[in-house]
């Protein structure tokens, strides 16, 4: 997938703007990537002259050519699930699954790309995974209520 430099910039731009704004690194790449996965997503795509819809559960696990996808949205999303596990703790789990709706929904809406549930699927599960590794890593699996700034 070929995406423009404006992106990878307008990321990096809102990155510093968002960290100049909440002095949390965090909640600055944060909003960096989430950019970056929009431009992935939805802004570098051509929209189709209709909607595709997919709402069949774990259809794409029948296509041996959508493993390296289903394995790169899980991948995609592991960033998301480890900044919002510093910003929000568990609750990043919840909050990557609703960013994965809502990139689900412009791609319909846009034409950009396949609605499906298979990829909100995924892509919580790569999130849940980094929320996971997050906690494990700074021992939030045990301790709770840190009021740590990352």
């Amino acid at each position: 997938m070929d995406i423009s430099l404006w992106y990878y910039l307008a990321a990096f731009l809102l990155f510093l703007g968002v960290w100049a704004v909440s002095w949390k690194v965090s909640a600055g790449l944060l909003a960096g990537y989430v950019l970056f996965i929009l431009a992935v997503t939805i802004l570098s795509r051509t929209p189709t002259d209709m909607m595709k819809v997919e709402l069949k559960l774990f259809w794409s696990y029948d296509i041996p050519e959508l493993r390296e996808q289903i394995i790169w949205n899980v991948l995609s999303f592991i960033p998301v699930g480890v900044l919002g596990a510093v910003l929000v703790r568990w609750r990043g789990i919840p909050m990557a699954a609703g960013l994965s709706v809502v990139i689900e929904l412009l791609q319909l809406v846009t034409l950009r790309g396949l609605f499906e549930f298979d990829d909100t699927i995924h892509n919580s599960a790569g999130a849940a995974a980094g929320v996971v590794a997050w906690m494990v890593v700074c021992g939030e699996w045990v301790r709770r209520g840190s009021d740590e700034k990352y």
